[in-house]
């Protein structure tokens, strides 16, 4: 391990140049590059070639190799977008270790951007010393392969985690279904129809529950918590609790004369609170496991030590009051999330008078009245005192588009009113009088216009678009009273025997300590947060879960289904390979760890932990990604990246600083990310723009690895600024980089600020890689208020 203060020894550098076909000649002199890179102790070769990513110019590079044998070598050329894959195709023949080279981009970041020939000659040789400097110290790196375990976790199982297990099970692979509730198939069991077509929900959803039940290859974990989840290289420990039912599930045969005998009676969640079921009970007729579940905190017998009757009457003897909680552990190569959604309770917004006005209900409940397995036997019947309501009013965006509540649309809303208000006109009252109360009808969907033209025109849904005022309950005429705002600002009333409030999706209860133990973000909406919601929309921080359904945001059944599908097919492959791992992995040098774990608590992907038993840190080569917190977390200097050691970027800067051009000055040194800074860069040179070229970039894998003792050691140095340069805090591919670098940044600037020195001279810019104008607008600003700051 090479200390920050240590010197490595010179090794033996090749340099190749390419002019790119001689374009490049008319930016920058190709004989002072080669010159300049000639006197640097240990480069033992320089060649120029026209185009090093043909293939004779791979060729050259190969036989260069293999004649001089150099321990590491430098391509200055174009981005190493471009030329790293290519580059790939001699690294695999063994020609030599991938992580020998350097790629040092003189084209989109130097050549296309300045165009003074001299400036642009003095900036690309800073680059070229820096890369000599960097590629003197690399160090060859192992690749390791792992096998994943080809069994999957699918958590939650509503109709996408059905779904996702199907397809995983189809496939061959073995699959977990684990659920917290008794029985599978999730909120879409309890709906009575499903639009736009009007089909019968449990007769679509019903024989997905049923082949998952009867699958061999997927094993129902029903009535189970998600207990701990820990990375491994092939794939994650699981530790499962499965709650104790009270009932022998190999016994029972979901008789229900159990049941009928218990006299405890309760009211029924799965019918949203309407109705009543026993303490013993299944949670609806068609449920999966048909197994008989004991409801402790209700029950007599827990509760009083006395009754009993359930196992007295149950001829199969299936009901166990010594049933404990048992854990499980199991070994899965991926996890699927589909965790679903909760319906929002209206009873923290009073202006609606739910629970306070025994006739204002909510959608789902109106589906379980519908439904001929609900509350009702499927008959139409406001709850105060079982009559048919002839008026309803539904009112829309109850908890959502709502910046004091949820902001987001919960996109099912129109289309669930519009479905149980046609279901009412066809099915219970033709002459039933119903209204809207909207902000805005969303029909996005297939079908979802047609359907929203058919309600209006061919059974006369009114549709009033208006703001909320209250609901109030009018005694002496036995009705509610909706009063609403109209667009012209003017207030309105609405009469109605029934009210039923279109609630927005809220995420399930449990999914942010679930999120905490899987290690996956959440998002500002409280729904998990996917990799990137354009591209990478079922995957995750954490390598191997995936989400899928309203766990990662509002969406209807269709989008369930077809994400689930997505994410069963990215889990599938990932369970099938071999994985080729580079151990980009931090060394710790247990000599000089001081046993703090400030690293294992700085680390996002939870890779670093601590051993209780010898009281040592070990690095989790998986699941570390090589972002480099751990090390700038280190107070000791203890852990050190492989060739991205400290000391390391301390030699870039002083080569760039050291002897610098007084063309380039002020000199501005830009740490950048891999990621998003050198894609923005690299973008600025697609586009031609041009920046001072006195900006000079050194790169790091990710600004978490910045440590402020290299910004204190680049403006001592000579720089005349610093400028962080990387991705946005909700892009960032190592999930905090940016944000700490930001935190870290800001003290430094606080410090340097109360002592007086480099006062306002270390700027941040998070931004994306197509961010070109913010890049040259921030980069020519910080170059006037240089060139001031010298004048002074």
């Amino acid at each position: 391990m090479t200390k920050p203060d240590q010197r490595v020894k010179s090794v033996g550098v090749s340099v190749f140049f390419c002019d790119c076909g001689k374009t490049l000649n008319q930016f920058v002199n190709f004989e002072t590059l080669v010159e300049a890179s000639k006197n640097v102790e240990g480069v033992t070769s320089v060649q120029v070639h026209s185009s090093l990513c043909q293939e004779n110019g791979l060729e050259t590079i190969q036989e260069k190799i293999k004649e001089g044998k150099p321990q590491a070598i430098v391509i200055a050329a174009c981005s190493k977008r471009f030329y790293k894959p290519m580059f790939e195709t001699l690294t695999k023949k063994g020609v030599l270790n991938p992580f020998l080279a350097e790629i040092v981009n003189i084209r989109e970041q130097c050549c296309w951007v300045h165009p003074k020939k001299d400036e642009a000659t003095a900036k690309a040789k800073r680059l070229i010393l820096a890369g000599i400097e960097k590629a003197k110290n690399l160090k060859p790196v192992e690749t390791k392969q792992f096998k994943i375990q080809e069994r999957a976790l699918v958590i939650g199982a509503g109709v996408a985690g059905i779904q996702a297990a199907l397809d995983l099970a189809n496939q061959g692979f073995k699959v977990y279904l684990l659920d917290q509730s008794p029985t599978i198939g999730g909120k879409m069991a309890l709906l009575v129809k499903t639009y736009p077509t009007d089909d019968c929900a449990i007769c679509i959803l019903g024989p997905k529950m049923a082949d998952a039940a009867a699958h061999p290859n997927i094993q129902l974990l029903t009535y189970h918590d998600v207990v701990y989840v820990k990375k491994n290289p092939a794939g994650f420990r699981v530790k499962v609790r499965k709650k104790p039912r009270y009932v022998d599930v190999e016994k029972c045969t979901g008789c229900g004369m159990c049941a009928e005998k218990c006299p405890v009676k309760v009211p029924n969640e799965w019918n949203g609170g309407l109705g009543y079921r026993k303490a013993i009970y299944i949670p609806y007729p068609q449920a999966l496991p048909k197994k008989y579940v004991v409801d402790a905190p209700q029950c007599l017998y827990f509760q009083k030590g006395v009754c009993k009757i359930c196992e007295k009457i149950c001829p199969a003897k299936a009901p166990c009051f010594e049933q404990k909680p048992e854990e499980t552990q199991l070994e899965v190569g991926a996890v699927i999330v589909a965790t679903g959604f909760d319906e929002f309770d209206p009873s923290s917004l009073p202006k609606y008078g739910y629970k306070k006005l025994k006739d204002v209900v909510t959608q789902f409940q109106l589906a379980r009245i519908l439904d001929p397995s609900g509350p009702t036997s499927g008959k139409l019947k406001r709850p105060s005192d079982s009559e048919k309501p002839k008026r309803i009013v539904m009112i829309q965006c109850v908890g959502s588009r709502d910046p004091k509540v949820n902001a987001y649309c919960s996109r099912y809303c129109c289309m669930a009113a519009m479905k149980n208000a046609m279901l009412i006109k066809v099915e219970q009252d033709p002459d039933a009088d119903i209204t809207v109360l909207y902000k805005d009808v969303r029909a996005a969907g297939k079908g979802f216009e047609e359907y929203y033209v058919r309600a209006k025109e061919r059974y006369g849904i009114k549709f009033v678009k208006g703001e909320l005022i209250q609901v109030s309950q009018d005694f002496k005429a036995n009705e509610l009273k909706i009063e609403y705002e109209t667009p012209a600002n003017q207030k309105a009333v609405l009469r109605s025997d029934l009210v039923v409030l279109s609630c927005a999706v809220v995420p399930s209860k449990g999914l942010r300590e679930l999120a905490k133990i899987i290690g996956v973000k959440i998002a500002p909406d409280g729904f998990l947060k996917e990799l990137d919601d354009k591209v990478s929309s079922v995957e995750t921080s954490t390598a191997g879960v995936y989400v899928c359904g309203v766990a990662e945001g509002p969406k209807d059944i269709p989008e369930s289904v077809a994400q689930a599908s997505a994410a069963a097919s990215k889990a599938a492959l990932k369970m099938a390979e071999i994985v080729q791992k580079p151990m980009l992995i931090p060394v710790i040098e247990d000599e000089f760890c001081s046993r703090c774990r400030l690293c294992e608590g700085a680390c996002p992907f939870r890779a670093i932990v601590f051993d209780e038993k010898k009281e040592e840190i070990k690095v989790d080569e998986t699941s570390c990604t090589g972002c480099g917190l751990c090390v700038t977390a280190c107070g000791a200097n203890a852990i050190q990246l492989i060739n991205n050691e400290y000391g390391l970027v301390s030699r870039q800067i002083r080569s760039v600083l050291t002897g610098a051009d007084e063309k380039l000055k002020p000199i501005i040194i830009a740490f950048c990310c891999d990621e998003c800074g050198y894609t923005a860069l690299d973008n600025v040179g697609f586009r031609h723009q041009h920046y001072p070229a006195g900006i000079i970039p050194i790169f790091v894998p990710c600004l978490s690895g910045l440590s402020v003792q290299h910004v204190i050691e680049a403006l001592t140095l000579g720089a005349e600024d610093v400028l962080i340069l990387g991705c946005q805090d909700e892009r960032c591919h190592f999930e905090e980089g940016v944000a700490k670098a930001r935190m870290r940044m800001g003290l430094i600037k606080k410090v340097f600020h109360e002592v007086g020195i480099f006062a306002n001279r270390v700027h941040v810019l998070p931004l994306s890689g197509s961010m070109v104008q913010e890049f040259t607008s921030m980069a020519g600003q910080m170059a006037k208020q240089s060139h001031r700051r010298g004048r002074k």
